[in-house]
């Protein structure tokens, strides 16, 4: 969007982009510089039974799908949360109330769940808790 010609100057600008565990084999993922504010929930270690882990006859034929790690353009303000390092912190689930995931137990398939529960207060500049801890973004 930021050289496409087709997008006016005054369209160009992203206020917010919004990642939930973006999975790509050997993927990096450069966030623009014409993104105001980035955030990302993600989990970098995968529990035994992580969603993703399939086989086939007992033979790993994919996963564990794990979040890719941001880098930013100075100037954007990044975030990256990942729920692995919450350990055992208790995080809630949006689509199962009551019910959720400790931190070392969020897999791909789960983090949509308690991320789901952590957005609308961000969007809405109100603070949630708990979020996971905050990893530090690089630039480039």
């Amino acid at each position: 969007m930021a050289s496409e010609a087709r997008f006016d100057d005054a369209r160009r600008r992203v206020e917010y982009l919004l990642a939930l565990d973006p999975y790509r084999p050997g993927a990096t993922m450069d966030v623009p510089g014409n993104v105001d504010q980035f955030v990302e929930y993600r989990h970098s270690v995968a529990p035994a039974n992580d969603c993703s882990r399939i086989t086939v006859g007992g033979i790993p034929v994919s996963g564990p799908y794990l979040g890719i790690v941001p880098r930013c353009k100075a100037g954007t303000a990044c975030t990256d949360y990942d729920y692995t390092l919450g350990g055992s912190t208790f995080f809630p689930g949006a689509f199962t109330p009551g019910r959720g995931y400790t931190g070392s137990n969020v897999d791909h398939c789960g983090l949509v769940n308690v991320a789901a529960s952590a957005i609308p207060p961000l969007l809405a500049g109100a603070a949630f808790s708990p979020l996971p801890p905050k990893v530090a973004v690089a630039t480039y």
